[in-house]
């Protein structure tokens, strides 16, 4: 009986997709759709506007630490009034 040689299995090793960035597989405007699909989850009372109680809400979800979800908050909040616009 002939085994298979062990040269004939390839192993990918992640380091080689450091370079490749995931949304140039995208269609054209699918990271907009994803975006406002978010924005549309994370604005519980649906007044067009994230507040600050409803992005902790949402972004908690994420498992990140707090500290990293805060300086998401602060590069996000670009005109500090405590709420995200869609598109913001």
């Amino acid at each position: 009986m002939h085994h298979p040689s062990h040269h004939q299995h390839q192993h990918h090793h992640p380091q080689q997709q450091q370079g490749v960035d995931p949304t140039q597989a995208l269609a054209p405007g699918a990271m907009d759709q994803l975006y406002g699909q978010w924005f549309d989850l994370a604005d519980a009372d649906k007044d067009g506007m994230v507040s600050g109680i409803e992005a902790v809400a949402f972004l908690s979800r994420s498992g990140l630490p707090k500290q990293t979800l805060a300086q998401v908050w602060e590069m996000s909040d670009t005109d500090k009034n405590g709420k995200l616009a869609r598109g913001q």
